[in-house]
């Protein structure tokens, strides 16, 4: 029984998309901190993928490929069914999109619903998470910096993040 419980644990743990991931935590006054894990391996999808985790994420699973896109599920929890590199396949998907980059001046993460669905468009579905200089336009220095969290119909928040290395 001890020998099955250490196992569960070791698979718990070596499952978990943090582990072993590069970080970003981002703060801000007077709202929860995002995150993003960088280069995780997700389970059923078969490619590596960068998430972002926030309290505004609703009904999708935030994570893409980078120059990519993540389609989630339309119904349920909104899990991660499949990444692409196509637009075109994003923009058919009838459930949550993610698309996401990163570049040397910026890390960007948005997402919207496929389909022709203009009552999905709101503050909860519809937002940009930018970590990017947007005063001096600089590089970003290791993946931290000022960011910007948009919602549709919303006031932006601001955000400074930090890359936290590899654990």
């Amino acid at each position: 029984m001890r020998l099955s419980r250490t196992l569960m644990a070791w698979l718990l743990v070596a499952s978990s998309p943090a582990w072993g991931s590069d970080t970003i935590k981002c703060a801000s006054n007077g709202h929860r901190d995002v995150t993003i894990t960088l280069h995780v391996r997700m389970p059923g999808i078969g490619s590596y993928v960068d998430c972002l985790h926030g309290d505004f994420i609703v009904d999708l699973t935030p994570c893409a490929p980078n120059g990519g896109f993540g389609l989630s599920a339309p119904t349920g929890a909104g899990d991660l069914v499949e990444v692409t590199q196509s637009w075109q396949q994003a923009a058919d998907h009838m459930g949550g999109v993610v698309g996401h980059f990163i570049s040397a001046d910026e890390v960007y993460f948005s997402t919207n619903y496929g389909g022709d669905f203009p009552d999905l468009k709101t503050s909860d579905t519809t937002w940009a998470f930018i970590i990017q200089d947007q005063v001096n336009f600089r590089p970003l220095h290791d993946l931290s910096g000022p960011a910007r969290l948009w919602r549709l119909g919303k006031p932006d928040i601001d955000y400074l993040c930090k890359h936290l290395p590899r654990l």
